[in-house]
This record gives C-alpha cells, sequence and structure tokens, in this order.
C-alpha cells in the first residue's frame, strides 16, 4: 500500500517576544498510508498539535519549520502561501479542535461549506448547487435537522454538531488526507461516539489516511490502525496499536497506558512522576530520563533513535508494520507491568514533594516513608471488597509493615508534624459506623480506653476564644451545631450527647483546653442518645440541649439527603419571561454517607452542577428538600447556617477562576481558616502541612495561581477545601481538563485524602471511567432527574437503564482488543438543553428500547414518567424505567464497527 503523507525529520522551533526560537517538534518521522488511521498520542506540551499545524502550513507566526513534508510526493514545506492553499482542503484537511474558533462566527455554517466547495472544485458550482451539497454533507455526518443547521451560525449549534458540522467541511472536497486535532477531547462519551461515527464515515465515503491527533488512548485503540507516541517533541514509540497499547517497551508508554482509568474494571493507576520537560530544556540524551525509574547514566548524556523491540535482534520488522522504540532497556521493560515501574502513590505531586529536601514533617502522622512509598492497593469497595473504593483501612498494630513501610499507630506529640492527629486513630468504614465502636490499634495511654480520645497535640485551633474552626468528623459537626445554635424552648431540654475531651500537653491552639471536644472523637451514635460522663475525661460541660429545629440524622452515617430537588431558572427581563423559563433540574434524590464516595454522572446540561450549587448555597430550594448533617437547609437560622458552611466545601471544575490571581496560594488556603477567626499563629502552622498534605512543597506558598500547571492548581484548591476539615466535599469535574497521568495523580491523591481523614465526596463528573477507580455508589442524571441509582460495581457490569446503558458502551476502552469486540450505543440526536416539555419519559426521544416497543406498551411511556423502582435483592439498585434491561452486561455484546445500529436488548 503506497504512502499518501510522508514526514521526514520534522522540526518546529518557536520564539516568544525578544527570545531566540527553542525547539518545540524535534525530528518528527511519521508515513501515512492511504485508508489507514494513524493516531499521534502523548501529554499536554509534548508537540502533537504544532506537528498537525505544520503538516498543513498553519505553524504560528515566527515559527521555523525544517524538514520534509511529502503529500502524494509533493513537497510541501517548499510551496509558496498561494499554492498551498490551493492542496488546504482539496488534498488535504483538518478537523480542528475548537470548531467555535475555526468557523467564521458572522457567516452561516452552510454558507462556509458552500464556499469549501465552490474555491476547490472545477468547474465552480453554482452557489445553490453548493448550499444543497452542504445539507447533503450535514445530513450524512449525523447533524440532526441539517437544512436547520446549514441556516444556522456556529454559536447556535451544540458542540457536538458544530464538531460534525466541521467534518463535513473537511471531507466535502474528497480529500487524500484528514487531520483531526483533539476532535472529542471537550464532548461527552455519547456525542463522542456520534463523532467518531462521524469521522469513520467520512473515511469510509471519500478514503481518506487519517491522522488522529489526541491524548485518550480508548479513542486510539478502537479507531486507530498505528500509533506514534510523542514526547518532548520525539517520537519515542511507534507500531501497530495492539503492540503498542497492549506490550508497549517505552517507559513513558508503559506508564501513559497504566494511567488510563477503564470503566469495566477497578485497578491501580500509575501515575508518571515530575512532568514533561519545556522547550529547550530537554537533555542531550533522552527526554525521560529525568521521570524513568530505569534510568542510567547513559540515558542522560547520549540520545537513542528507535529501534525495533519484536527480535532478538532488534532490528524488528520491515516496512510500516515495525514496532519501535526509542530505549535501552527494551528487554527490562518487557519484564515490568506499569504498577510495579510507576508504583500507584510512589512520588506525589509530580516532584514537588522531596525534591528540595527542606525537612518538613510528613502530615497527618505520615513516617518519612510513607510520602515515597504508600500502599500499593486500592482499599476494598464497601460490602464486596472491590479494591480501590476508597474504604477506610483499620490501622496495623505496632511495628506492622506494608510494603517496606511502617504503619504510625503511635499518638503524635507535640513536634511530630501531625496537624490533626486523631484522624490517624478513627479509621471509618461506610456501613460500619456503630456507635462507641473502638479502633483496632490497641490503646496507648488514652484516658478511657474504649473512647477515641485525642492525644495530645499543641497545633488544632482554640475554637471558644477565638470563634468557631471546623469539625471534621460528621458526628462532631452534628454537636457543633447544636452547641452554637439557638437554645431550644422551654420544655425540650433533652440531654445531650456526652462530649470528651482529650488531655493536653500544651495549651497552644488546643481545643482540650477550653473544654472543647476534638474532632473525629464522637460518632453518629452519639447523637442519636445521651450517654453518661465517661469518668476521667474532664468534661466541664456533660449535656447540651438539642434545638427543636436540628432533627437528627435518621441514619447514623448520613452526611447528606437530597429529596425531590427541583430547580428552574427565568431570564431576568424580556418579553414573555415566564414562558421562558429553563427548569434545569426536575426531580433528584441522593443519599452520601460517612466516608463514602458518591458519583453524579450525566452528559451536559443533565443538571449535575446545579445540583452541587444547591447543596452548597445553604439556601431553602424551590422545591424539595436538602439535609446536611441532619440540618434541613431550609430551616437553619444565619448563624447555623455560617456554622453548618464549613462542613461543605467544594472544589470547582477549572480552579484557576476559583483561585485570586492577586493573590500568593498560602494566603489563599488560610482565607477560610481566617474567615472562621482561627488564629494566626495557627493559620502559618496549618497551610505548609496542608500544602505537604496534597502533595506540594511548603514554599510554594509564596507563589501565585499563574505559576502552577493545571493539575497543581486543583491541588491548590483541595488544599483550600479541606483546610476547615468538611464533613462533605463537592467535586465538580476536578480531572476534566487534565491529562491521563497528572489525572491519576489527582484521583490517587483523592483516595489517599478520603482514607487519611475520612470525608464524603460527591463527585460529579462525566467521565465513567474516572468514577470507577473512585465511587463506591454512582447515580446517573439525565434531563434533570436521576434514572438511575446503585453500587458502581452492579450498575457499571449489570445497567438496567437503557441511557445508562448507551452511556458505558459508549466509554472507550484502552485496549484494542476488547474496544472492538464491543457493541457502541450511538444514541440519536444531541443532550437536552434543560428538561423537555414532554409529558412521559424525558429519554424517550432518543431511547432505543422505546423505539422498539409495540405502540400499546410505547403509549406508556409517552404518558407516564417513570418512577424509581428497586432492582435488586439488597434494595441499593433502583432504576426508574418502565421496561428497565434484564441486567447482561454491556461489554459482551458484539459490536457493529459499521453503523450505529440498535442495541441488543
Amino acid at each position: 500500500m503506497t504512502a499518501v503523507l510522508e514526514v521526514r525529520g520534522l522540526t518546529v522551533a518557536v520564539g516568544m517576544k525578544r527570545r531566540p526560537p527553542l525547539p518545540v517538534v524535534r525530528g518528527v518521522d511519521l508515513t501515512l498510508r492511504r485508508g489507514e488511521v494513524l493516531g499521534l498520542v502523548g501529554e499536554s506540551g509534548t508537540g502533537k498539535t504544532l506537528t498537525a499545524l505544520a503538516l498543513m502550513g498553519l505553524a504560528p507566526p515566527g515559527a521555523q519549520v525544517t524538514g520534509s513534508v511529502r503529500l502524494l510526493g509533493e513537497e510541501l514545506l517548499d510551496l509558496p502561501v498561494r499554492e498551498l492553499a490551493r492542496l488546504r482542503g482539496s488534498r488535504i484537511a483538518m478537523v480542528f479542535q475548537d470548531p467555535l474558533h475555526a468557523f467564521t462566527p458572522v457567516q452561516r455554517v452552510g454558507d462556509q461549506i458552500a464556499e469549501a466547495l465552490r474555491i476547490h472544485q472545477h468547474p465552480r458550482p453554482r452557489r445553490e448547487s453548493a448550499q444543497r451539497r452542504a445539507v447533503e454533507l450535514l445530513d450524512f455526518v449525523g447533524v440532526p435537522r441539517p437544512g436547520w443547521a446549514a441556516r444556522a451560525y456556529p454559536h447556535q449549534l451544540s458542540g457536538g454538531m458544530r464538531q460534525r458540522a466541521m467534518i463535513a467541511m473537511a471531507m466535502a472536497n474528497n480529500p487524500d488526507v484528514l487531520v483531526a486535532d483533539e476532535p472529542t477531547s471537550a464532548l461527552d462519551v455519547t456525542v463522542q461516539a456520534q463523532v467518531l461515527e462521524s469521522l469513520a464515515a467520512a473515511r469510509r465515503e471519500t478514503g481518506a489516511a487519517l491522522l488522529l491527533v489526541t491524548h485518550d488512548l480508548g479513542v486510539v485503540a478502537g479507531t486507530a490502525d498505528r500509533v506514534a507516541v510523542l514526547y518532548a517533541g520525539r517520537i519515542v514509540e511507534t507500531g501497530p496499536v495492539e503492540a503498542v497499547l497492549t506490550r508497549p517497551r517505552m517507559p513513558y508508554t508503559l506508564g501513559l497506558v497504566g494511567s488510563v482509568p477503564r470503566p469495566d474494571t477497578r485497578s491501580p493507576l500509575t501515575p508518571i512522576p515530575g512532568t514533561a520537560p519545556t522547550p529547550g530544556t530537554a537533555s542531550p540524551g533522552c527526554a525521560f530520563a529525568p521521570r524513568c525509574p530505569l534510568m542510567e547514566p547513559d540515558c542522560v548524556t547520549s540520545d537513542i533513535q528507535l529501534l525495533g523491540v519484536d527480535s532478538p535482534s532488534r532490528a524488528g520488522l520491515a516496512g510500516f508494520d515495525a514496532h519501535e522504540a526509542a530505549c535501552r532497556r527494551v528487554r527490562l521493560v518487557a519484564q515490568r507491568t506499569a504498577v510495579e515501574l510507576f508504583p500507584p502513590g510512589g512520588e506525589v505531586g509530580g516532584g514537588a514533594r522531596g525534591e528540595g529536601g527542606s525537612g518538613n514533617p510528613a502530615p497527618f502522622g505520615l513516617g518519612d516513608g510513607d510520602l515515597g512509598s504508600r500502599s500499593r492497593t486500592l482499599p476494598p469497595a464497601p460490602g464486596n471488597g472491590a479494591p480501590g473504593s476508597g474504604e477506610h483501612t483499620p490501622p496495623s498494630a505496632p511495628g506492622d509493615r506494608t510494603r517496606g513501610r511502617h504503619r504510625n499507630t503511635t499518638p503524635s506529640t507535640p513536634g511530630t508534624g501531625n496537624p490533626w492527629p486523631w484522624k490517624r486513630n478513627t479509621p471509618r468504614t461506610p456501613g460500619n459506623e456503630s456507635p462507641g465502636s473502638t479502633p483496632s490499634t490497641p490503646d496507648h495511654g488514652n484516658p478511657a480506653p474504649h473512647e477515641h480520645t485525642a492525644p495530645s497535640a499543641p497545633d488544632h485551633c482554640d475554637p471558644e476564644s477565638h470563634g468557631p474552626t471546623a469539625p471534621s468528623a460528621p458526628g462532631t459537626w452534628n454537636l457543633w451545631l447544636r452547641r452554637h445554635s439557638t437554645p431550644p424552648a422551654p420544655g425540650n431540654e433533652n440531654p445531650g450527647p456526652q462530649e470528651r475531651t482529650a488531655p493536653s500537653t500544651s495549651d497552644h491552639g488546643n481545643p482540650a483546653r477550653h473544654g472543647q471536644a476534638a474532632p473525629s472523637e464522637l460518632s453518629h451514635g452519639d447523637l442519636e442518645s445521651p450517654a453518661p460522663s465517661a469518668p476521667g475525661t474532664g468534661n466541664p460541660e456533660p449535656h447540651r440541649r438539642t434545638p427543636p429545629t436540628s432533627p437528627a440524622p435518621p441514619s447514623p452515617g448520613l452526611v447528606l439527603r437530597v429529596t425531590g430537588l427541583a430547580k428552574s431558572f427565568t431570564p431576568p427581563s424580556g418579553r414573555r419571561r415566564h414562558e421562558r423559563t429553563v427548569v434545569a433540574v426536575e426531580e433528584v434524590d441522593l443519599e452520601v454517607r460517612r466516608g463514602e464516595t458518591l458519583a453524579l454522572v450525566g452528559e451536559s446540561g443533565a443538571g449535575k452542577s446545579t445540583v452541587l450549587m444547591e447543596i452548597v448555597s445553604l439556601a431553602a430550594p424551590g422545591t424539595g428538600t436538602v439535609e446536611i448533617l441532619g440540618q434541613d437547609v431550609s430551616r437553619l437560622t444565619r448563624r447555623t447556617a455560617r456554622l453548618l458552611r464549613g462542613a461543605v466545601q467544594i472544589v470547582p471544575q477549572d480552579p484557576m477562576s476559583s483561585l485570586d490571581p492577586r493573590m500568593p496560594v498560602g494566603d489563599i488556603i488560610a482565607e477560610p481558616l481566617h474567615a472562621r477567626r482561627v488564629p494566626r499563629d495557627v493559620v502559618a502552622a496549618r497551610v505548609p502541612r496542608l500544602l505537604s498534605q496534597v502533595g506540594l512543597d511548603p514554599a510554594d506558598a509564596e507563589r501565585y495561581p499563574h505559576q502552577f500547571s493545571g493539575g497543581q492548581r486543583q491541588r491548590v484548591a483541595i488544599a483550600r477545601a479541606l483546610a476547615v476539615e468538611p464533613a462533605l466535599l463537592l467535586l465538580d469535574e476536578p480531572v476534566s481538563a487534565l491529562d491521563v497521568s497528572v489525572q491519576a495523580q489527582i484521583l490517587d491523591l483523592l483516595l489517599r485524602l478520603k482514607r487519611e481523614l475520612g470525608p464524603a465526596y460527591l463527585f460529579v463528573s462525566h467521565d465513567l471511567a474516572v468514577v470507577r477507580q473512585i465511587a463506591d455508589r454512582v447515580s446517573v442524571m439525565y434531563a434533570g432527574r436521576t434514572v438511575e441509582t446503585g453500587p458502581v460495581a452492579e450498575v457499571f457490569d449489570a445497567p438496567r437503564h437503557p441511557y445508562a446503558r448507551a452511556l458505558l458502551s459508549a466509554v472507550p476502552l484502552p485496549d484494542p482488543v476488547a474496544e472492538r469486540a464491543r457493541r457502541r450505543i450511538v444514541l440519536p440526536g444531541d443532550p437536552p438543553s434543560g428538561v423537555p416539555v414532554t409529558a412521559g419519559c424525558r429519554f424517550l426521544a432518543r431511547c432505543p428500547v422505546a423505539a422498539l416497543l409495540a405502540p400499546g406498551r410505547r403509549t406508556r411511556c409517552e404518558k407516564e414518567i417513570p418512577r424509581a423502582t428497586q432492582v435488586s435483592v439488597a434494595g441499593t439498585h433502583t432504576v426508574a424505567c418502565h421496561f428497565p434491561h434484564g441486567g447482561m452486561p454491556w461489554q459482551h455484546i458484539r459490536t457493529d464497527r459499521g453503523t450505529s445500529g440498535r442495541p441488543g436488548y
């Protein structure tokens, strides 16, 4: 098969302002055959997009491009601009990452596609003929209502429709090569499936070769024939997609594959330590050497070219199908797994910690070895022991070792660097929050062996004399609210829970100094019934009174309960404003228990972020109820609401938009502590520990947000949220904009923090593969309603709702064999914007099950909104569907890659 595109020694150097040009792309070699799909993958900043732009002659102004790019034997780099413009769009075309910026905003979409036809086709077609062809192309790539879409402006189309319109424009003139730059990066999985189907249809129609630039290895596994891995501007491994993704021979590729979460199983992720070098800073040898655990001296001093890895002689296979890697340790890499090479948690923060050797104490009582070698196995899921659920594991007995590190089970003393030492002695397991439960570690001199008392430590703030601070455990938060709420009415003086205090050896910021119970000492059982004062606790106030407006939670471990929540938005002005009300959330029910992670998933516009905003606002919802730690937010007084606000913290999707650019991160993290009147000396001691806890160097407190990478800024946002020790952490798409390696680092961090601190997570995401790795339970939303809820293993392995099945089938697997052996359910149309105005099921218009029903049975879907019903014996799995699926695992359904088809129900 002949090559249509040959790239040899492509080098692109880019200069900034008065600085000399720095090499960003360094000697890239690519070969693309007719009808072939070549995937170009790598982390952000490795030069993927710049390589694609250089092929099209669209490198940034001032960039120096050298090497050779030959299209069907014709050299492109030496062509004049006018000749190159003649080829662009006719023989080589590009699908840009952001079509909203690629389209002209003041010109209709159909006119822009027709313009491409009239420029490149000879004889030149008439305007009316070109516009008819534009409508046909839009219909071919699956744009709903193509006639309307052709008359619309780009901003009037959804993201998926714009991307498919861009594909229609690229294929309009039957090019020989299509270059697609991250065509699915900002799309929901269901829309991503539609776009990939459109790309496949365009390729079949035109016979074009496809260069697919992406960071999503799952997309490459299901689409590409060959793959090239780019790092620091160079190809470090290339070959058939199955060989490279299942048998990688370059350490970087092995770590990259291990960093990708899978929706079909829960397994430890392997974040790659450190960050990619910036342009001009790569060593003369292997650019990956500073991050490679197999580095040897020759790797730093001398470079190595791509060598075959399929034969003992390392000559490899001849021709296009050779599997090659630029590494001296190929044989050793073949004997290691990703977990062995990059142990999960083995490096936190990309090298931020430990590089400087500042000697800062390890946070939360962890020994020196804990930061460098954390447990390599994920905790079991509640109830079934599945790994990686984030379930809290009781501490081991003193002297126990886990992979070479001692578990810290002795109480902290002043100077050990443990800001909240009692947290290590109060393991909490979802579903095992019995009152008065005892830790699994032996007593180390605590006043009462049966009580969870705090070892002495001088570094917690003084809540009584300096204002209220944030307790950590839900039970303590509930007691704290009772303390500071309005006194009960006469006749309601029910004795409250017993308060236990911690012995103190220092009064610097210690809650025990003023009789304040140490956080995390009380369980929810303490809130349900009064308990007599334990002898020797030194409790000055043995009983508290419960205000009548603060009912106790109905379940001991319940942190959050949302029932029948609805939210609508009305335009602030304009004609007929009430007729244009948008219902963002129609009916949502969810519960989150202590130490549990509940994931809220669905397409964009389903209402996920609106639910978070309603919870964190602590305002009375328009419809439904929101209870946090047993407190109905609609009945909170201003004082109680202020006290409760610290119990709920949020980590936003874009940390850059939530961090003040004019404040150093140390002040940003300290801000919530200052708002709660924590003493300044306590704040000054706690901020460095919070930075260390999230994997940053305490010296980073002096830096500003713009000086951090995206993953580091997300760590700062997490540290700020943890500053007041919340009982519930709301995470709004915390890893959606990160590379897979950085994403794995953040997920590993969140799992570790939950094990150590025990907060509950409400995790919003559209990435179901990420949800499989971190969540205990999942709630699926569609058009403002909850459609399926249950344990992650049950919902992912045997989804019952047609929408949940379509979502899971659309998530690509990073395994070429498994990905091509399963069926992808492509839903028609786009996700609704707000709740659709219909009397029956909100999913009816897109439901593949309803399309196959007899008219008599379909009437029920058209007229009746389905209610949640139990579909499991344990009563933990609910689905809101009139005709739920019987539970056949979706991953075992054979795929038909050529057509969208219908699911095999």
